[in-house]
């Protein structure tokens, strides 16, 4: 979610398992990495964090042994193998890091005394060192912790190309482990997968010396995963400026959520990234501070500031308005300048949904196009003649508009526009009991027109690719141009003409006037219900910066001056501020 949208995301950048059944989602490598910067959004999950951002040698996916072939007859039928316990010897165990936390129990043989909590655990006849690393992750974490994270720097302080090994020598498989987890994380696959009978015939018929790797070793691997992940995204993120976006969504299983992604600028590439930082699953109802203490804590958890934030954008939403003030106060109190913006897809559909009920003067249109498609959809006869009657292979159905959907009434519209012609059809011989008006078709027609600035607006909001924060203010000049051309104009329809009114009344409420010298301090004031009214000043700033928006479209001279002197200030406080440490270090 960004300015231009509220995001959706159903994922994160990955969360430690312990003892969830699922695993944590993936998101995309740093320069593949889609975007919804502060001016961008997206309807959809963030997904693909662990696996990609994840240092992973993706050139040589196999799993056979080094020269290694293995051949099968025909219905030849593959056993899963039993598995059998490893041996372990104890000068072999010794060598585990577990060692540094117990010592060998004096009286009992098969026990171990931890020196953290001075408990006896057992650790079984073999030796084993799993249950004691079972029982450091599961009583004292943030040692636990504390290990994987040393691990995961002790991997990324040597580059790939030196990373030589005696593994693919003396270990068959060697990639087997990091490639399963890889898959696993990419298709959502749960963690009793691995143990799956039909799963672990599949892999040995590959490689009949193909590892077998249970729950236990699964979710170890998952930790170490998301530690050396983590860690990654500290370097990534280190120093740089970010904005972030939250949102919070309820499941079909009626579950609540929120989630937090960071979103910065390439300052050597100029390109546009985004990660997903978490996603957390809310416990009853959701309040400003839950949602502003779940995305600080997730901050810190990557050693992000509130100094660092440029902005932060929500919906408007009155839970997400008052965290957005919430963030703006903690920002302050830590020395930040974060700026709160309102998502603005969010304010377009409120302008949009006054076009999802009829009016009086509508003759009944938008109730006869919700009458027409729920026949349609309630009889799959009637669907299957209509679907019968078009061209095979771009055969379509018609679309139901829904309120909180966006664009949802022009799809509508459109749709129903392209069906006409079949719709007509099935009146005349007798298939379709309810058709439109010629009246009712004109009105369709002429809302499909007026509504569609909307839907380009929205859609080129929602690009992951590129900043939009920039195009809002052109934007909205050319949706409050086109709705005040639809109400002058002689030959639009009664209705339209009434529709665009009342459209324009809800956008100027949200947006402003527009009037000269209005357009750079409207945005001072507060909205109704608290949402934000006009254009953030910070938003502006980006308008008048990019390069594709020539200086501002649409913008009197007045409001001009008063931009520029805005970004004037800025650069003379940004000068400032990266100027005091070099006197610091030359005097």
């Amino acid at each position: 979610m960004s300015a231009g949208s509220a995001i959706n995301s159903d994922v994160m950048l990955g969360t430690s398992v312990d003892e969830g059944e699922f695993l944590p989602p993936s998101s995309s490598t740093i320069s593949e990495i889609g975007s919804t910067c502060v001016g961008s959004g997206s309807s959809r999950a963030i997904i693909d964090s662990i696996v990609t951002v994840s240092t992973y040698d993706d050139e040589n996916h196999e799993i056979f042994g080094d020269n290694e072939e293995v051949h099968f007859q025909d219905n030849e039928e593959v056993e899963c193998p039993i598995k059998k316990r490893k041996q372990h010897s104890m000068s072999s165990t010794k060598c585990s890091w577990v060692w540094a936390h117990f010592k060998k129990s004096e009286t009992k043989k098969e026990f171990a005394l931890c020196l953290l909590c001075n408990k006896e655990v057992y650790y079984s006849k073999d030796y084993s060192t799993s249950m004691l690393s079972r029982h450091i992750n599961r009583f004292h974490k943030p040692v636990y912790t504390q290990h994987l994270v040393a691990e995961a720097d002790k991997k990324l302080a040597i580059p790939e190309d030196s990373k030589v090994t005696m593994d693919s020598y003396i270990v068959n498989c060697p990639k087997f482990e990091q490639a399963l987890i890889t898959w696993m994380i990419a298709t959502y696959q749960p963690l009793r997968c691995c143990e799956d009978v039909n799963f672990r015939a599949m892999c040995h018929s590959l490689n009949r010396k193909c590892p077998i790797i249970g729950k236990d070793k699964l979710r170890s691997l998952l930790n170490e995963q998301y530690i050396m992940t983590q860690t990654k995204v500290k370097m990534i993120m280190k120093g740089r400026s970010f904005a972030f976006t939250t949102d919070g969504w309820t499941s079909l299983a009626n579950i609540g959520y929120v989630t937090c992604t960071a979103h910065f600028i390439d300052t050597v590439t100029w390109k546009l990234h985004s990660m997903v930082l978490g996603l957390f699953e809310k416990n009853g109802s959701s309040t400003a501070e839950d949602v502003v203490r779940y995305c600080t804590n997730q901050l810190t958890l990557f050693d992000l500031s509130y100094t660092e934030a440029v902005a932060v954008v929500t919906d408007t939403e009155a839970t997400m308005i008052a965290a957005g003030r919430l963030f703006v106060s903690k920002s302050v109190e830590e020395g930040g300048t974060t700026k709160w913006i309102g998502c603005i897809d969010h304010l377009l559909q409120l302008v949009t949904r006054k076009a999802f009920s009829d009016l009086p003067m509508s003759e009944g249109a938008l109730k006869a196009c919700h009458n027409l498609i729920n026949y349609f959809n309630s009889s799959s006869q009637a669907m299957k003649k209509l679907l019968g009657k078009q061209v095979a292979g771009r055969a379509v159905k018609p679309v139901q508009d829904v309120s909180t959907r966006w664009w949802s009434t022009y799809t509508m519209c459109e749709r129903l526009l392209r069906l006409k012609l079949y719709l007509n059809l099935m009146q005349d011989e007798g298939d379709l009991p309810c058709n439109l008006t010629e009246t009712q078709w004109f009105i369709v027609s002429d809302l499909q027109i007026l509504l569609r600035p909307f839907m380009i607006a929205q859609k080129l909001l929602e690009g992951e690719a590129y900043v939009t924060i920039s195009l809002i203010p052109y934007m909205i000049y050319k949706i409050r141009k086109g709705l005040q051309e639809a109400i002058t104009n002689p030959t639009a329809s009664h209705y339209v003409r009434s529709i665009a009114t009342e459209m324009l009344v809800v956008f100027n409420t949200h947006f402003g006037q527009g009037e000269a010298g209005t357009v750079a301090t409207e945005n001072l004031q507060t909205g109704n219900r608290r949402r934000p009214k006009g254009i953030s000043m910070l938003v502006l700033m980006a308008s008048f910066l990019d390069p594709r928006m020539k200086g501002g479209v649409g913008i009197s001279l007045e409001d001009r001056d008063a931009i520029y002197g805005s970004v004037r200030t800025s650069m003379i406080e940004i000068a400032v501020e990266v100027a005091a440490p070099r006197q610091v270090q030359q005097t």
